[in-house]
């Protein structure tokens, strides 16, 4: 753990002059004492600046299940964790947006420092955020995330184009932000139609089991979902696993991450990175990670993030004149 460095008008200093300087005996054996307790607690800094840092959280990584007044309390948590521990001299203050133009209103107005953020949220602003430090969150001992579009062996469905017409459930949260990027794209460049005329219904829901379990009991056609969750599900019931079958897979795609302000300048910002690793591994890191279902977060720059943003920048050019979009 780090410690303020001394400066030269730092309070240990002011003492140690007076200790050498004063021809007062009285003067020099309280200047003796103080400089020996300061040398004992180096950890107190009376001259070390306290800077305000605002961390922002878009609703969509903390899910809609999720209350927004008990999200905020648990970012609090969070960051106040980080920077006490850590004896960083900050002051952390959270907020979680609302909606995706509160979080860009904000990033214009420089009224947060570091935003938690999908890659379809951070796409439109991705070169207004600093591309050598990012915090990336890990799951299953990984930063990305696969999906795959599943259907149930019974129905005979082995090809994107037998969809044509009938209904898809497509598992929402922060892991998944990219599957209905990935998979218009992909359909769209296989020349197949689109999308508002390729499935007859598409359903979002929250819930891995809920977009899952109607396929495998033949109540919906297909499912979109994390690689992830579906082999922690296939895990615990093999005869899921046995009985659906996937017909498309996505190559690895980095869903979200932890993105500073590209003109954010302050001293707080390496202290952060470099007491990370330590403050991760501590009982309240462990704990409060829990609250947003990860394992850890690895420091990374903007090249892992190459073929999430191609996947976009393509989706962009395919689809966006036709104005098509998987989701309710």
């Amino acid at each position: 753990m780090k410690t303020s460095s001394t400066t030269l008008d730092s309070p240990i200093v002011f003492i140690y002059n007076s200790l050498v300087i004063s021809r007062h005996s009285h003067t020099r054996f309280v200047s003796l004492i103080l400089f020996i307790f300061l040398l004992s607690f180096p950890q107190i800094s009376f001259a070390e600046k306290t800077y305000p840092i605002v961390f922002g959280f878009s609703q969509s990584i903390l899910g809609s299940n999720i209350n927004v007044n008990d999200a905020t309390a648990a970012v609090k948590t969070w960051t106040n964790s980080l920077t006490k521990s850590a004896h960083i001299p900050a002051e952390p203050k959270p907020v979680v947006f609302e909606s995706i133009d509160e979080t860009y209103q904000a990033l214009r107005n420089k009224e947060a420092e570091v935003f938690f953020l999908t890659l379809p949220e951070l796409y439109p602003v991705v070169d207004a955020m600093d591309d050598t430090i990012m915090l990336m969150p890990v799951t299953n001992g990984t930063i990305s995330e696969q999906y795959i579009l599943l259907t149930n062996k019974s129905s005979g469905i082995k090809t994107p184009e037998q969809l044509i017409g009938k209904d898809l459930i497509i598992f929402v949260n922060s892991r998944t932000s990219l599957a209905p990027y990935w998979l218009e794209t992909t359909l769209k460049e296989n020349g197949m139609k689109a999308q508002k005329d390729f499935f007859s219904m598409v359903t979002n829901v929250s819930k891995l089991n809920d977009a899952v379990l109607p396929v495998f009991f033949n109540k919906a056609a297909a499912c979109l979902v994390s690689k992830s969750g579906f082999d922690t599900l296939a895990e615990l019931n093999p005869q899921i696993a046995k009985q659906l079958h996937v017909i498309m897979q996505s190559p690895e795609y980095i869903p979200s991450g932890l993105f500073f302000r590209k003109d954010y300048e302050s001293p707080i910002k390496e202290r952060i990175v470099e007491d990370l690793a330590d403050w991760l591994v501590s009982t309240d890191g462990k704990q409060l990670l829990t609250i947003f279902q990860l394992e850890s977060l690895s420091i990374e720059n903007s090249t892992c993030l190459e073929n999430s943003v191609n996947l976009l920048r393509k989706h962009e050019t395919l689809l966006k004149p036709e104005n098509i979009s998987l989701h309710d």
